[in-house]
């Protein structure tokens, strides 16, 4: 009767290391297929992303070819010849859908400022729309006067060298004609991000161009003709799809603008921005390119970011 109950007592304890190497083998193969899981789907969002990175990248060269080749209009570019893109892809800041996946936007350079022309009372203007007040204005525009002025001398509400280093900031103005970089607008006294990031759209790192009337939103044209922004909401040539004129902004508004500074047709240089949509991935890229490069080159890529 011993010998019959050690040998059932023998038979329970195999039966429970059994079941425990069985839940040992079950949790390794449950972790190694959340692993090989995993890996394949970091391996799908890296292939995903790739293939959104290649299409960015062509689309870029699309556009390129589609501008070197096209004809410009003052608010586009034409090219039917170009299959897999629109007979007209229009500079002015308009959003384009390729497909379901793909968006270009294109403005044309004189739609925006140049900062190595940063003008100020234009900079000031914006801000006005976007309501900020008076006062920061007023640090904003003389601490850019002085940000790149040669001398020492502070403007009312301006900052020079002194100011930067009481507030232990690593830098001081620049004291030169024009910024390096658009995020250099960022260190003046009185930036902060929600303003630069509003700022930033209006400004480009090109050559200094005539601001183009044709391709500049209500907001910029506001801004850089000083005509008021709730006039521009009425104006009868917004619902023309026309070159605009000097002799219709006058005609309409009465201001008379010097043609030294503006111009109504497009400056050759653009801002392109494409973002294409793989499956999960994502993929943003931005250019300045220059298609009035003469004989030697079709084009010119001035900035590149991914």
């Amino acid at each position: 009767m011993r010998h019959t109950f050690t040998l059932s007592q023998n038979r329970g304890s195999a039966i429970i290391i059994a079941l425990i190497i069985s839940l040992i083998a079950m949790a390794i193969t449950l972790f190694v297929v959340g692993v090989n899981r995993s890996i394949v789907e970091s391996s799908n969002m890296l292939l995903d992303k790739l293939n959104a990175k290649f299409r960015a990248e062509s689309l870029i060269n699309e556009v390129e070819f589609y501008a070197s080749t096209g004809r410009f209009t003052s608010d586009s570019v034409e090219n039917p010849s170009v299959k897999g893109l629109p007979a007209k892809i229009y500079i002015n800041g308009l959003s384009q859908k390729i497909d379901n996946n793909t968006i270009v936007t294109i403005r044309d350079a004189g739609s925006m400022m140049s900062i190595w022309a940063i003008n100020p009372e234009v900079i000031s203007n914006l801000l006005k729309l976007d309501n900020v007040s008076s006062q920061r204005i007023a640090i904003i525009r003389d601490s850019i006067l002085d940000w790149l002025d040669k001398d020492n001398l502070i403007h009312l509400n301006g900052a020079e060298s002194q100011y930067y280093r009481s507030k232990g900031y690593r830098y001081t103005p620049r004291n030169s004609f024009a910024l390096q970089s658009i995020y250099e607008l960022k260190l003046v006294r009185g930036m902060d991000n929600k303003t630069f990031n509003f700022l930033k759209r209006y400004l480009i790192l090109a050559p200094k161009w005539h601001f183009n009337l044709s391709t500049m939103d209500k907001a910029m044209l506001s801004s850089a003709t000083g005509i008021p922004y709730n006039l521009l909401n009425s104006l009868r040539f917004k619902e023309r799809n026309k070159e605009l004129s000097l002799d219709d902004l006058e005609k309409e508004t009465g201001k008379m603008l010097d043609p030294a500074y503006y111009q109504t047709f497009p400056t050759f240089v653009l801002d392109i921005q494409v973002s294409i949509r793989f499956n999960k991935a994502l993929e943003k890229r931005k250019c300045v390119i220059s298609f009035n490069t003469g004989d030697k080159s079709p084009f010119k890529v001035l900035l590149w970011k991914n």
